[in-house]
C-alpha cells in the first residue's frame, strides 16, 4: 500500500506476523486467491499452500440494461481505508465516463466518506441489512 502513497498509520492490522503465522500454521491448508499471496503464505507458515485464482465465466457480468434503465452496482465495505482508496479511485474512474451506472454504497466506509461532495450516481446509504435491488454486488 505504501507503493500507491497511502501512509503506514492508515494500515489496520488486527494481530502482529508472528501471531498471524502461529495461527495459520494450525491450518492444513491456506488458500491464496493470487501468486502473491501464495508466495507471502509460503514463505511464512508450515501449512500447505494452495493457490486458486478465482475462474470466471468470460460473460460473468452479461446484463444489458432495458432501455434507459441503470445498472445498480452495490458495494458494501468497512471503512477499512484501503477499502476507501478502492471506491473514491473507482469513482473518480467512472466519473470520466459515459454511464448509465447509479452506484449504492453501503456499511461503515459510509463514514469514512464523510466530507467529500459526490457525484449523482454516487448514492451513499450508511448501514443497511441488505442491497437487494443490485445488478451487481461487490463486497
Amino acid at each position: 500500500m505504501a507503493k500507491i502513497g497511502i501512509s503506514q498509520d492508515k494500515f489496520y492490522f488486527s494481530t502482529s506476523k508472528k501471531e498471524e503465522t502461529i495461527g495459520l500454521s494450525r491450518a492444513n491448508y491456506i488458500f491464496a486467491i493470487q501468486e502473491a499471496e501464495g508466495r507471502y503464505f509460503r514463505e511464512n507458515v508450515s501449512s500447505q499452500v494452495i493457490v486458486q485464482p478465482p475462474i470466471l465465466d468470460v460473460n460473468v457480468i452479461d446484463y444489458v440494461p432495458t432501455s434507459n434503465k441503470k445498472i445498480v452496482v452495490g458495494f458494501m465495505a468497512s471503512g477499512h481505508y484501503p477499502n476507501v482508496v478502492a471506491i473514491n479511485n473507482f469513482i473518480d474512474s467512472l466519473s470520466k465516463l459515459d454511464h448509465n451506472v447509479r452506484l449504492d454504497i453501503s456499511g461503515t466506509i459510509c463514514g469514512a466518506l464523510e466530507g467529500r461532495q459526490y457525484p449523482n450516481f454516487v448514492n451513499i446509504m450508511g448501514f443497511v441489512k441488505a442491497l437487494i435491488n443490485s445488478t451487481i454486488l461487490v463486497m
